[in-house]
């Protein structure tokens, strides 16, 4: 009888995995044999130096399926051989189990690696708030136009101004030139009167 892999639920073992998988076997050094019992866990016994654990376990960059020497910056040899396990490999990739039990090791790319992300958004800021610049901000809201009043909130109607037909209220002439577009789109849905109390 051959070797099976240790890790409950692995179907290497089984005639309808197509894949063949290479098995290494359970480190003789105790601490490592301790780190490796405590990544697999079976209820039924634990896992002994002579029990093994496929390559399917594994991190794809621990297992080295190749092998080449380096001369000066040129390969010099690079022959298919069997599979070798990184001295310092522990399984952590359990497919057919929980994923709570599988742990990746996240590694972060090199900031020249990285895509450059899109700006974050800001939490609490409305979708309607345009970003852009090119907008040109329509900061003068008539009298009319603004929203019903609400109980308990008095607006006074301003006083017509020589010139333009339509009455401006001074409140928002005055405060959308000197702050952001979007500052004024929140105005807006705001009730405010001349004395600029809400």
């Amino acid at each position: 009888m051959g070797k099976k892999c240790f890790v409950p639920r692995c179907t290497t073992d089984y005639k309808s995995c197509q894949e063949k998988y290479s098995l290494f076997s359970a480190p003789k050094d105790d601490e490592r044999l301790k780190l490796w019992r405590h990544a697999i866990l079976r209820k039924d016994r634990p896992l002994q130096p002579t029990d093994s654990a496929c390559e399917r376990h594994f991190e794809f960059h621990l297992v080295t399926k190749t092998w080449t020497a380096h001369y000066n910056g040129n390969v010099l040899m690079s022959v298919p051989r069997r599979a070798s396990l990184a001295c310092d490999a522990v399984p952590t990739v359990f497919p057919h189990c929980p994923p709570y039990l599988s742990k990746r090791s996240t590694t972060r790319k090199r900031p020249t690696e990285r895509q450059l992300l899109a700006p974050a958004k800001r939490k609490g800021t409305p979708s309607s708030v345009s970003n852009n610049d090119d907008d040109p901000p329509n900061c003068h809201m008539s009298c009319d136009e603004m929203p019903a009043v609400q109980a308990g909130i008095d607006i006074e109607s301003p006083k017509a101004q020589s010139g333009p037909e339509e009455a401006h209220c001074s409140p928002f002439e005055s405060l959308c030139g000197k702050i952001p577009h979007h500052f004024c789109l929140l105005i807006h849905g705001v009730a405010i009167n001349v004395s600029l109390t809400v």
